[in-house]
């Protein structure tokens, strides 16, 4: 059984903590016939607050839609808005299809981006070379990271003029 739910979010700082326990409160009701542990629900609970913030802080624009997917064997988190390109888009011409490119480090986790192409990219997190934890390196990717170490895959995608993240974690 599929099912697949949206919301229509703001874009307000002041409505994050109500939309994201509305979103929550959702998404355990829609669980509720699908075995899961505890830490499903934890990781939709980080990648959620990290779409939202990226919505208010990023996106340029008044309002952004939230879409849940459950399918058989996964969730999948997506957030589309007609706002901002993530700037990584704008490097994609220089980012060859398939090989790794390191986006962040910070001395926790690094984050990597793939173009899968022109208008698809991929993170992924590998851990870190340098253990070397400064202040200096929480970039503002920082919740890329988040949300490419909580999902089982994470992407971006700009197909003109909507970008939309997606987050999909396996159910299994």
């Amino acid at each position: 059984m599929n099912t697949r739910q949206s919301f229509e979010f703001d874009n307000q700082a002041s409505s994050i903590s109500s939309f994201s326990h509305q979103m929550l409160e959702c998404l355990v009701g829609q669980l509720v016939n699908h075995h899961h542990d505890g830490q499903l629900l934890s990781k939709a609970r980080y990648i959620i607050g990290e779409l939202l913030n990226n919505a208010v802080k990023h996106s340029g624009c008044t309002k952004t839609i939230f879409t849940f997917t459950i399918e058989n064997d996964s969730l999948t988190i997506a957030k589309s808005d007609y706002g901002t390109k993530l700037e990584l888009m704008n490097k994609a011409g220089y980012l060859k299809s398939d090989v790794p490119t390191l986006v962040t480090a910070d001395g926790l986790q690094e984050l990597y981006v793939i173009k899968e192409s022109e208008q698809l990219l991929s993170f992924f997190c590998r851990d870190p070379q340098n253990e070397e934890i400064t202040i200096q390196h929480l970039h503002e990717h920082m919740g890329l990271l988040i949300i490419a170490k909580a999902a089982d895959r994470f992407t971006y995608g700009f197909n003109a003029p909507v970008n939309t993240f997606t987050a999909t974690l396996n159910l299994n």
